[in-house]
């Protein structure tokens, strides 16, 4: 009785943890396929940005408008060419928000083609634990498998001889006892990988979180007028460099702490790469912000001066 109810016991524990790993498993796949999809759209959305026709644009409608200038300059008395000289200003003015606007859209879907790059090992990882926690649980339940069988052969051999079935009795008990505190113990083992599964899902959510978090301020972004946009990437510029010396402190003391706490060593140097990343990013990002930031000053002071010839 005792053998049909350890046989019972595992055949469901068996069944159990295969559908519930694999059930894990295909849930972290999907999202794996899932997120690899979405970089392949935002790097298609990347792509299919063309700013060099506008950059050429607003090259040739500046030479149109000096040239405007220079002829009204030297004919003063021309109002027609003062109308065109405005109208020309008027012009390159609205192309130049339009290429603003796509050189945010651009800067908008790079910063989400990266955040999504990001979260690329994090879903991977998932992935690769919820595999190894299977393949680890079907190990175990084959070595329970075997210590049954062991057990099954014992007790047919104990039949031959009453005698030696009864001196064996004790031992044929302890044996199941030990096994079935095996077994115990293996399911109390599987604690541990649910809950570290669990922490998995919970990061995962936070991820997307702030995924969400970032989108949102991408769309806030957009109404931003020209001058606006200027001030917002000085403060970027200042904030983010403020990040670059803080994790730059950081990376410091991850270091010293690496050095003086190996116990942790495996810990402070997933810290480490974490913050190498997250320096890289914030160089990458005050560097690539420069252009933009140049670029509006530019664009800001056009504006003054547009404002100032059409006062005067």
């Amino acid at each position: 009785l005792a053998l049909s109810e350890t046989n019972t016991s595992l055949d469901t524990l068996g069944k159990t943890i295969r559908e519930e790993l694999s059930s894990a498993l295909t849930q972290a796949q999907r999202r794996s396929e899932e997120h690899n999809a979405s970089i392949a759209s935002a790097t298609l959305e990347v792509q299919a940005i063309a700013i060099a026709p506008l950059e050429e644009g607003a090259k040739r409608l500046v030479r149109e408008l000096q040239q405007l200038r220079e002829a009204a300059e030297a004919q003063p008395e021309d109002a027609a060419l003062k109308q065109k000289v405005t109208e020309a200003a008027m012009k390159l003015a609205d192309h130049q928000s339009v290429l603003a606007e796509m050189r945010l859209k651009m800067t908008q879907a790079a910063s989400k083609l990266t955040t999504l790059q990001k979260l690329t090992a994090a879903i991977a990882s998932s992935e690769s634990e919820a595999r190894s926690q299977l393949q680890q649980n079907n190990e175990q339940l084959q070595t329970l498998s075997s210590s049954r069988s062991d057990i099954t052969r014992n007790m047919a051999a104990a039949k031959s001889s009453l005698a030696s079935a009864n001196k064996q009795l004790a031992m044929r008990q302890a044996a199941l006892k030990k096994a079935e505190e095996h077994l115990a113990s293996q399911q109390k083992a599987l604690t541990a990988p649910a809950a570290e599964l669990q922490r998995a899902h919970n990061f995962e959510k936070k991820l997307k979180e702030n995924l969400k978090f970032w989108r949102a301020a991408q769309v806030n972004a957009k109404a931003l007028v020209v001058t606006s946009k200027r001030d917002t990437l000085k403060a970027e510029q200042e904030e983010e460099t403020s990040a670059l010396e803080s994790k730059t402190r950081e990376l410091g003391t991850s270091r010293s702490d690496l050095s003086s706490l190996e116990a942790r060593k495996a810990t402070l140097q997933a810290q480490l790469e974490e913050l190498s990343v997250d320096l890289a990013s914030l160089k990458q990002s005050i560097a690539a912000r420069k252009p933009l930031l140049e670029e509006a000053e530019r664009e800001s002071k056009d504006l003054q001066n547009r404002y100032l010839e059409l006062s005067e």
